[in-house]
């Protein structure tokens, strides 16, 4: 179930308060990490498309860069599974050429997550069906557009 934006039943009021935090009205727990990974988003090609384009040309997400970059820090909780490792690099690039945000103190977060699929020995690896070079490369590919 979409908490707020695309695919939301209705549109809950964000408040922002002072020292920059963000919060619905009827503020509510959620596990970010845990809904990013949820087996029950949409995978189909259009819809992805739809939210990685969003991610990429939003200029309102700002307040919301820190709860992103925490997303996609995850990558060693799920190195087993090379399908949402991908889905975090695609996150990750998003992000990267969002042109609205400014990464400042989270590029390191994002580029140690993008590094750790380039170059750390993942769970997923262990089976020779598992095309993790694929993977590797794109995260390598993502690494160059950050530093150039």
């Amino acid at each position: 179930q979409a908490v707020c934006g695309y695919g939301s039943q209705d549109a809950l009021p964000f408040r922002a308060i002072k020292e920059g935090e963000l919060y619905f009205q009827e503020d509510r727990e959620v596990n970010l990490v845990e809904l990013a990974l949820a087996t029950n988003i949409p995978k189909g090609c259009a819809e992805t498309a739809v939210a990685l384009q969003d991610l990429q040309t939003n200029s309102k997400i700002a307040a919301l860069l820190p709860y992103f970059v925490y997303v996609v820090s995850g990558v060693k909780s799920v190195s087993h599974d090379l399908e949402q490792l991908n889905r975090l690099l695609h996150i990750a690039r998003s992000l990267i050429q969002n042109p609205f945000l400014c990464l400042g103190s989270y590029v390191r977060s994002l580029v140690g997550s993008v590094m750790y699929c380039a170059l750390e020995p993942l769970a997923a690896s262990i089976n020779p069906l598992n095309d993790h070079w694929t993977l590797r490369d794109y995260a390598a590919m993502l690494l160059s557009r950050v530093f150039w």
